[in-house]
């Protein structure tokens, strides 16, 4: 997709790019109002986008894009006028996009050159081909992790949530499930029961020195932060009322560090409907150790908040549907159990 306000500029880009083999431009367009309405219409490999826009700042489409394609390639054209600082910086930390610097001006009042439409595939090409490789990485990962533990965070919109994870998840569990919920004391142990009631399985409100074993689905308590120890082979839960993090007690974030600890980063870490940023560090922390990282989307979320943030972070490995949630931990569950298996065999 090209997305370049000045006509002039977008009439020679399409005409150089369209004469390159890897290059097709699916839709071309001068507003990015037109490229958000569209870019789910056609096929969008990558998107090349001018940094003067007339209807809004590059920066907000290129936020309005990471929302619902995290991980599309972008190509920022700009001179060294045309974006400020800061909005470079936040545009490189936004993850899969590079900026061209170019001489945006001169190219607006004549042809597009052939050396600028050589660098603008280039970088292109390049931005594409390692987007295909992160994807075989990713698919990889979650065909030949080993997951030990599978936590949990939810919010706004959460017993709905887990309610339907759990369910779509057969028992008995090859692994335990460590669930906070933000959720009052006065209401955790009766959202247990519910959850046991709706979905099979016996979901727990935990206590301190519960030793967590294979099968367990513990909900933290409300009022408390649940965190997990390891001692030697033993894995053990721990309450406590230090401050709240995030603003809430308990806190995913909380959870989500020690386990990583714990289980030594085999963790699959799962974020579902919820207000605020709780468990968007913890992820990020469990990513760097090794976990896998799942956020449901935004379509099937109450709120998108707690998802969002987790995926601004860049640690996320998939963004799915609220009903395609358990079946992919069900699916990661059995692979990594059967990996299990042969190397014991």
């Amino acid at each position: 997709m090209l997305v370049v306000d000045s006509l002039r500029l977008r009439r020679s880009l399409d005409e150089r790019l369209a004469s390159h083999p890897q290059v097709k431009v699916t839709y071309s367009t001068g507003t990015g109002t037109l490229a958000l309405n569209r870019i789910d219409r056609f096929p969008v490999d990558a998107v090349i986008v001018d940094a003067s826009l007339s209807d809004m700042r590059c920066l907000d489409l290129v936020k309005s894009i990471r929302v619902t394609r995290p991980r599309l390639p972008i190509v920022v054209l700009m001179g060294d006028r045309n974006l400020s600082v800061r909005d470079r910086v936040e545009i490189r930390s936004v993850g899969c996009c590079t900026q061209l610097e170019m001489a945006v001006e001169e190219a607006r009042t004549r042809a597009c050159s052939d050396l600028l439409a050589t660098q603008i595939v280039t970088q292109t090409v390049q931005l594409c081909r390692a987007e295909n490789h992160r994807e075989i990485g990713r698919v990889a990962g979650r065909n030949g992790m080993r997951v030990e533990a599978v936590c949990i965070a939810a919010s706004t919109g959460g017993p709905e949530a887990l309610a339907r994870v759990l369910a779509d998840l057969r028992a008995p569990l090859s692994v335990p499930v460590l669930i906070v919920q933000h959720m009052s004391a006065a209401f955790t142990k009766g959202l247990a029961e519910q959850l046991s009631r709706k979905t099979g399985h016996n979901v727990l409100e935990a206590v301190a020195g519960h030793r967590v074993a294979r099968g367990d689905v513990l909900l933290a308590p409300g009022g408390l932060h649940m965190e997990v120890r390891r001692y030697a082979e033993r894995v053990v839960v721990r309450t406590h009322e230090e401050p709240p993090e995030n603003s809430v007690r308990p806190a995913a974030d909380v959870l989500l560090r020690s386990a990583t600890q714990a289980y030594r980063g085999q963790l699959l870490c799962v974020v579902l409907t919820g207000m605020g940023a709780d468990g968007a560090q913890g992820c990020q922390i469990a990513k760097q150790a090794g976990a896998y990282v799942v956020v449901q989307d935004e379509e099937t979320s109450k709120v998108w908040g707690m998802p969002g943030s987790t995926v601004r972070t860049g640690c996320v490995d998939e963004i799915v549907p609220l009903g395609s949630v358990g079946g992919l931990i069900g699916s990661m569950l059995r692979r990594s159990a059967g990996d299990r298996g042969a190397q014991t065999a």
